[in-house]
């Protein structure tokens, strides 16, 4: 994130089910846990910025209290709590507005100014479901297989485990890089 002077939320393309744009993955006692948010019933034909969260469960509060039962021991837990907390517990209508907020305080935290931009797609373009969902897997294998060990709460456990959420980095190292094996 930090070399990214652009950054670009294709907001007119299909929302494709069982990606990243409404879940994560954070690494508890159990192992690794997907953490979902529930969307409205989305059709083959959706558009990402027109996906509406679902509040009919309480999943805010299973999230966060997930987060804390992996996170809570972890050195930088309690200094991001409230601020991701804040986020979390407000009501988004869309998933786009959920993603944009959480990304802001990324940004912010880390003064990072990229430039963010929504693109509208014009109504010709057409972007294959399945490329797109193939494209991001491909994407997030390789940018996993890059990634450097850093200390986890249940490294002893477990070991290092890759492609977890942005989160998982945040409270273990407050996004400092390490180079070093564990």
């Amino acid at each position: 994130m930090a070399h990214c002077q652009n950054i670009n939320w294709v907001v007119d393309g299909l929302y494709i089910k069982q990606t990243i744009r409404n879940r994560c993955t954070i690494l508890d006692a159990n192992g690794p846990l997907d953490l979902v948010v529930p969307v409205q019933k989305a059709n083959s034909k959706q558009l990402y910025k027109e996906v509406k969260i679902s509040y009919h469960d309480n999943w805010q509060r299973q999230h966060l209290r997930a987060i804390a039962s992996a996170y809570g021991s972890s050195p930088f837990y309690f200094y991001y709590k409230d601020k991701f907390e804040n986020i979390v517990l407000q009501n988004y209508n869309y998933l786009i507005d959920l993603n944009l907020a959480i990304t802001d305080m990324l940004f912010e935290r880390y003064k990072l100014k990229p430039v963010q931009s929504k693109i509208e797609l014009s109504e010709n373009t057409i972007i294959n479901p399945a490329i797109q969902k193939q494209n991001e897997r491909n994407y997030l294998m390789q940018l996993a297989s890059k990634q450097q060990n850093y200390p986890q709460v249940f490294s002893s456990k477990f070991g290092f485990v890759s492609g977890l959420s942005i989160l998982d980095r945040l409270f273990n190292t407050d996004m400092k890089p390490y180079n070093t094996e564990l």
